[in-house]
């Protein structure tokens, strides 16, 4: 969703004042037919890639225990949070991992999609829009779970929670498809009996498969008439645990905080309180500085970042893995 900020008031003064952000990501399962919000603020981490991934490992490790192995994630074509080598090494982990047989994404045809996202994402607006003021985050939250007949799930991310995926990158050898572009692709299918490919599939029906196993030194082994390839190497994707993305508070622009501070008269209690708790942790939080996710793409400003959705259907037929 795009970025909510607070406080949100009706009064002239606000309206000039830089706010702060809180970000609100949304996982619609479709077998519950239930939508997930996952939420942070600009405090706890940026809004790229890290932190998609990062909550994707959220939402699987809340419905683990479902017992679902094939999993078919549908988003939009958002280059820095959704479509880029992070979130498909993310996936190949899992694969690694042995948590699914088969993973496949399915990116949506740009302006001619309409996800169940996007109908969450409509309802919470609209409750938004009806109140006339939101004094800290946890206002937000509460607005957010209530905003649809059936109620959303609100998952509260922790700084903990949030994972450097980013890292995977240096266990691959990264190359691109030779057909078309990366960008391009609509369908990408990864399957555990080929724990090193993903297979991509553009809207004209060009596929091919991508290796990404990382190249061995030396050339390979030789016999009398043939040439021996080297074997497969060891899923390197799970040799060492994902790092936490963040291990400080994450400072904010001082112009901003002295806006906040600004408009703490207009707060009510709560708001007064979170505000003061801001001030006290940014003594000790540490600038930074977010990088582009995406190598075919330049950098996406955090607060006009496209919108992100994710939906998510399990237990289905495995692809074909030949």
């Amino acid at each position: 969703q795009q970025t909510l900020t607070c406080p949100r008031l009706n009064n002239q003064r606000a309206y000039f004042r830089k706010k702060f952000n809180y970000h609100n990501f949304c996982i619609y399962d479709l077998n519950s037919c239930k939508a997930n919000c996952f939420l942070w603020d600009e405090t706890m981490a940026m809004k790229g890639s890290n932190e998609i991934n990062s909550c994707l490992l959220k939402w699987i490790e809340l419905n683990k225990s479902d017992g679902f192995k094939d999993l078919v994630i549908f988003a939009d074509n958002c280059a820095g949070q959704n479509k880029n080598i992070y979130v498909i090494l993310n996936c190949l982990r899992l694969l690694h991992l042995g948590d699914f047989d088969s993973i496949k994404i399915e990116f949506m045809v740009a302006g001619h999609s309409y996800m169940p996202c996007d109908r969450a994402f409509g309802s919470i607006e609209t409750k938004i829009r009806k109140q006339s003021t939101i004094n800290n985050p946890d206002e937000y939250a509460t607005l957010i779970q209530t905003a649809t007949a059936g109620g959303i799930n609100v998952v509260k991310m922790a700084q903990e929670d949030f994972f450097d995926v980013k890292a995977l990158k240096s266990l691959i050898t990264l190359r691109r498809p030779k057909k078309f572009l990366f960008t391009e692709g609509r369908t990408f299918t990864l399957v555990k009996t080929k724990p090193w490919h993903y297979h991509i599939k553009n809207n004209k029906g060009s596929s091919e498969y991508v290796d990404l196993e990382k190249a061995r030194k030396g050339p390979p082994a030789k016999t009398k008439n043939k040439v021996k390839r080297h074997e497969p190497t060891a899923p390197l994707l799970t040799s060492d645990p994902l790092v936490r993305a963040y291990s400080n508070e994450i400072k904010i622009d001082e112009s901003k905080l002295e806006h906040l501070l600004q408009l703490r008269e207009f707060l009510h209690r709560p708001g007064k309180e979170w505000l003061d708790r801001l001030v006290v942790s940014q003594r000790t939080a540490v600038a930074v500085t977010e990088q582009a996710d995406s190598e075919e793409t330049p950098v996406l400003d955090n607060d006009n970042a496209q919108d992100e959705d994710l939906l998510f259907y399990v237990d289905v037929t495995p692809p074909d893995s030949t």
